[in-house]
Protein backbone atom coordinates (compact mmCIF):
# COMPACT_ATOMS: atom_id res chain seq x y z
CA UNK A 1 0.00 0.00 0.00
CA UNK A 2 2.79 2.08 0.53
CA UNK A 3 3.78 1.79 -3.25
CA UNK A 4 0.62 3.44 -4.39
CA UNK A 5 0.43 6.28 -1.61
CA UNK A 6 4.08 7.24 -2.52
CA UNK A 7 2.95 6.82 -6.62
CA UNK A 8 3.08 9.89 -8.96
CA UNK A 9 -0.73 9.77 -9.57
CA UNK A 10 -1.14 9.56 -5.79
CA UNK A 11 1.10 12.27 -4.92
CA UNK A 12 -1.01 14.57 -7.53
CA UNK A 13 -4.20 13.37 -6.13
CA UNK A 14 -2.79 14.23 -2.55
CA UNK A 15 -1.55 17.91 -3.43
CA UNK A 16 -4.93 18.29 -5.07
CA UNK A 17 -6.97 17.38 -2.27
CA UNK A 18 -4.75 19.50 0.49
CA UNK A 19 -5.31 22.37 -2.53
CA UNK A 20 -9.29 21.90 -1.92
CA UNK A 21 -9.11 20.77 1.36
CA UNK A 22 -7.45 24.26 2.23
CA UNK A 23 -10.24 26.07 0.34
CA UNK A 24 -12.62 23.85 2.50
CA UNK A 25 -14.00 22.83 -1.16
CA UNK A 26 -16.15 19.28 -1.33
CA UNK A 27 -14.62 18.42 -4.63
CA UNK A 28 -13.72 14.92 -6.56
CA UNK A 29 -10.01 15.76 -5.77
CA UNK A 30 -10.58 15.20 -1.88
CA UNK A 31 -12.46 11.41 -2.79
CA UNK A 32 -9.12 9.78 -3.85
CA UNK A 33 -7.05 10.62 -0.61
CA UNK A 34 -10.48 9.52 1.54
CA UNK A 35 -10.89 6.40 -1.18
CA UNK A 36 -7.51 5.45 -0.05
CA UNK A 37 -8.27 5.43 3.86
CA UNK A 38 -11.85 4.19 3.42
CA UNK A 39 -9.79 0.95 1.54
CA UNK A 40 -7.01 0.93 4.54
CA UNK A 41 -9.90 1.27 6.87
CA UNK A 42 -11.84 -1.96 5.18
CA UNK A 43 -8.37 -3.73 5.04
CA UNK A 44 -7.83 -3.32 8.63
CA UNK A 45 -11.24 -3.97 9.06
CA UNK A 46 -11.42 -7.65 7.96
CA UNK A 47 -7.69 -8.63 9.25
CA UNK A 48 -6.20 -8.72 5.81
CA UNK A 49 -4.01 -5.53 7.07
CA UNK A 50 -2.14 -5.22 10.55
CA UNK A 51 -3.59 -2.85 12.69
CA UNK A 52 -0.45 -1.73 13.86
CA UNK A 53 1.54 -1.36 10.43
CA UNK A 54 -1.52 0.54 9.14
CA UNK A 55 -0.50 2.67 12.53
CA UNK A 56 3.11 2.51 11.71
CA UNK A 57 3.29 3.74 8.14
CA UNK A 58 0.21 5.62 7.52
CA UNK A 59 -0.93 7.78 10.98
CA UNK A 60 1.04 10.24 10.28
CA UNK A 61 -1.29 11.11 7.25
CA UNK A 62 -4.31 9.04 8.16
CA UNK A 63 -5.23 11.10 11.42
CA UNK A 64 -4.46 14.59 10.50
CA UNK A 65 -6.54 13.98 7.21
CA UNK A 66 -9.82 13.44 9.04
CA UNK A 67 -9.25 16.15 10.81
CA UNK A 68 -8.57 18.66 7.38
CA UNK A 69 -11.66 16.34 5.93
CA UNK A 70 -14.21 16.08 8.45
CA UNK A 71 -16.16 19.09 6.90
CA UNK A 72 -16.40 17.44 3.51
CA UNK A 73 -17.03 13.98 5.46
CA UNK A 74 -19.81 15.14 7.12
CA UNK A 75 -21.64 16.96 4.27
CA UNK A 76 -21.53 13.70 2.03
CA UNK A 77 -22.60 12.54 5.65
CA UNK A 78 -25.53 14.26 5.49
CA UNK A 79 -26.75 12.21 2.11
CA UNK A 80 -25.86 9.08 3.34
CA UNK A 81 -24.52 8.29 6.72
CA UNK A 82 -22.30 5.12 5.13
CA UNK A 83 -19.96 7.33 3.75
CA UNK A 84 -16.15 6.77 4.78
CA UNK A 85 -17.36 4.34 7.48
CA UNK A 86 -14.40 2.61 6.99
CA UNK A 87 -12.31 5.77 7.51
CA UNK A 88 -13.54 6.33 10.30
CA UNK A 89 -13.27 3.03 11.99
CA UNK A 90 -9.51 3.40 10.56
CA UNK A 91 -9.33 6.75 12.14
CA UNK A 92 -10.96 5.31 15.85
CA UNK A 93 -8.41 2.51 15.53
CA UNK A 94 -5.43 4.43 15.03
CA UNK A 95 -6.23 6.70 17.82
CA UNK A 96 -6.31 3.87 19.92
CA UNK A 97 -3.17 2.47 19.01
CA UNK A 98 -1.63 5.96 19.15
CA UNK A 99 -2.72 6.55 22.83
CA UNK A 100 -2.01 3.28 24.19
CA UNK A 101 1.88 3.70 22.46
CA UNK A 102 1.98 7.02 24.53
CA UNK A 103 0.18 6.28 27.25
CA UNK A 104 -2.20 8.88 27.14
CA UNK A 105 -6.22 9.28 26.46
CA UNK A 106 -7.09 8.81 23.43
CA UNK A 107 -8.55 12.77 23.34
CA UNK A 108 -5.05 13.96 24.18
CA UNK A 109 -3.60 12.39 21.00
CA UNK A 110 -6.30 13.73 18.30
CA UNK A 111 -4.58 15.97 15.90
CA UNK A 112 -5.78 19.54 16.46
CA UNK A 113 -6.69 21.91 13.67
CA UNK A 114 -3.53 23.30 13.15
CA UNK A 115 -1.68 20.19 12.93
CA UNK A 116 -4.25 19.24 10.03
CA UNK A 117 -3.24 22.80 8.29
CA UNK A 118 0.24 21.72 8.84
CA UNK A 119 -0.11 18.47 7.12
CA UNK A 120 -2.20 20.57 4.30
CA UNK A 121 0.69 22.94 3.26
CA UNK A 122 3.10 20.29 3.18
CA UNK A 123 1.30 18.21 1.13
CA UNK A 124 -0.45 20.91 -1.26
CA UNK A 125 3.39 21.06 -2.46
CA UNK A 126 4.00 17.71 -3.29
CA UNK A 127 5.07 16.62 -7.22
CA UNK A 128 6.09 13.72 -8.67
CA UNK A 129 10.02 13.36 -9.14
CA UNK A 130 10.25 16.31 -5.99
CA UNK A 131 11.45 15.09 -2.64
CA UNK A 132 8.54 15.12 -0.38
CA UNK A 133 9.35 14.29 3.55
CA UNK A 134 7.40 12.28 5.68
CA UNK A 135 4.78 14.10 7.85
CA UNK A 136 5.49 13.16 11.27
CA UNK A 137 2.52 15.17 13.22
CA UNK A 138 3.14 13.53 16.44
CA UNK A 139 6.75 14.97 16.45
CA UNK A 140 5.58 18.22 16.61
CA UNK A 141 2.42 17.13 18.55
CA UNK A 142 2.93 17.75 22.75
CA UNK A 143 0.56 16.00 24.94
CA UNK A 144 -1.21 18.04 27.19
CA UNK A 145 0.00 17.96 30.61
Amino acid sequence: MMDKWESDGMLRSRAAAAQAMERKANADEISDVLGFFEVMGYLVRVRAVDAEATWSMFSDWALPYWVAAKYSIDEDRSADQTYWQEFEGLWKTLIAIEAGKRGRPERDVVPSEHDAQELLDSESKLAPGQPHPSRAWRRAHRPVP
